[in-house]
């Protein structure tokens, strides 16, 4: 990944967002963090920055996990968010990835974290490339329905003007034979 990344962690630990740093850094991942551990930081969050990645604690004190899945989804449908914890039952992690989540690390087991980070952000990127895409073609197919209803509109007009032309014609030759028979 040649880009740096900014990465959201929800995390209560400091020892354990420590560790998810260092082992970012020392997979040579480019990036800049910020961590919270409250509803309040993680709306803060969300409103000043826009985030590639969120890596999120299921076992939280202060914010449960769920509902911070949930307010992220709120502000950014595209994100990734990944529960990186350190006990986790396999019930909880697919109730997790059905509510939102991407994937699910084990803290004592990092070594998937960076490739999952990998995918993820790439999948991320092509959707937004995609929402993009769509919304260029929203906005096109807007101007081609102005477009058509133009030409509707102005069709209209120069069919009722030729309407018009041609019944000043056979006014006029009327006139004409009535003025013809007139003389006679």
């Amino acid at each position: 990944m040649t880009r740096s990344l900014n990465i959201l962690l929800i995390e209560d630990s400091e020892e354990d967002t420590y560790l998810i740093r260092h082992h970012l850094r020392r997979a040579g991942l480019d990036f800049f963090s910020e961590r919270v551990e409250t509803r309040r930081g993680l709306t803060t969050a969300l409103q000043n920055q826009s985030w590639d990645l969120v890596l999120c604690d299921y076992s939280l004190p202060c914010l449960d996990s769920f509902q911070a899945m949930r307010i992220i989804r709120e502000h950014c449908r595209v994100t990734p968010i990944i529960l990186v914890s350190g006990l986790i039952e396999t019930r909880t992690a697919i109730k997790a990835m059905q509510k939102g989540a991407a994937d699910f690390i084990l803290k004592d087991d990092l070594t998937r974290l960076v490739p999952v980070i990998e995918r993820e952000v790439s999948e991320a990127d092509e959707k937004r490339k995609k929402i993009e895409a769509d919304r260029k073609l929203e906005e096109t197919n807007e101007r081609l329905r102005e477009a058509l209803e133009q030409i509707s509109n102005t069709k209209g007009q120069l069919v009722r003007m030729e309407r018009f032309r041609a019944l000043g014609q056979m006014a006029s030759g009327i006139a004409h034979d009535f003025n013809n028979s007139l003389t006679k």
